[in-house]
């Protein structure tokens, strides 16, 4: 029987070490040490994907505290190419504006391996969560390809 982890929504899926993977080359580990540091994340019964993230970040800020910080302040989601979308800026479902406690009109980085770009948030209400919606031309000039997954996070200077 396989592990089985507590999402934050209270819902269980399968643990995946290829997830924990996938969550820090697309804030900018490298593969190497990314499937070394979810090598060392041994799941137990119960375990929560919180407890997976704070042990990740753990691991991930003796390597690496700029990435750890990255990772600890980012939100996993997918981009989505969004015919009628102004270049410049990024449609935000509000359960995402939320979590990362930005407003409209806020700058976000959406980071994608070693591919950095900011632009300007706007909230809309979306039924998927988990997906952020920028302008064709936005997601040509970063080098993403439609439906990829990314890392989101609020834009801090310096």
């Amino acid at each position: 029987m396989s592990d089985r982890v507590t999402l934050e929504d209270g819902t269980q899926e399968r643990f995946r070490r290829k997830k924990i993977v996938e969550s820090l080359k697309t804030v900018g580990l490298d593969s190497d040490s990314s499937n070394m540091i979810a090598d060392m994340i041994d799941p137990h019964p119960g375990i929560t994907e919180h407890e997976i993230k704070v042990k990740v970040f753990r691991l991930l800020d003796d390597m690496d505290q700029k990435i750890a910080e990255r990772y600890l302040k980012t939100k996993k989601v997918h981009i989505q190419k969004e015919p009628m979308g102004y270049t410049g800026h990024v449609m935000i479902p509000k359960v995402v504006m939320d979590y990362l406690e930005l407003r409209s009109g806020d700058m976000v980085d959406i980071i994608h391996c070693d591919k950095n770009c900011k632009l300007r948030a706007h909230q809309i209400d979306a039924r998927d969560n988990d997906r952020i919606l920028v302008s064709p031309l936005d997601l040509e000039a970063m080098g993403i390809k439609n439906r990829s997954p990314i890392a989101i996070c609020k834009h801090v200077e310096g």
